[in-house]
């Protein structure tokens, strides 16, 4: 299993039939199951096999970033500098969101009667 995971990033489950035969589909494993003695297909996991690679890490953060940069521009109007480490953007985007909540806290609700 190490070896088909290490060689298949893109593969986070596989589903084993008694013979050891793995199959990403169920459906395929079932189908090879269904000739075999001992029809029990098990199913494993990436995670138990191999841990998670810097690859897997570097696109999370970058997705990440990518994502705080979108709402920076949407509270700020503008990107956060090119160079900013992401907590400072994270942090900058936290302190801008707890003072608009604020502001909002504060307005008074505004009531129909002295529309009238």
């Amino acid at each position: 299993m190490k070896y088909i995971f290490g060689n298949n990033p893109q593969i986070k489950e596989l589903h084993v039939t008694s013979d050891d035969q793995a199959f990403t589909l169920e459906r395929d494993a079932a189908n090879h199951a269904a000739n075999l003695e001992d029809k029990e297909i098990a199913l494993v996991k990436r995670s138990e096999y191999v841990a998670a690679s810097k690859t897997e890490v570097v696109v999370d953060q970058e997705a990440e970033r990518e994502a705080a940069i979108a709402r920076h521009l949407e509270l700020f109007d503008k990107e956060p500098a090119k160079t900013a480490k992401l907590e400072t953007i994270l942090a900058k985007i936290e302190a801008e969101e707890n003072r608009l909540q604020e502001e909002a806290d504060k307005e008074p609700e505004s009531d129909s009667e002295g529309d009238e």
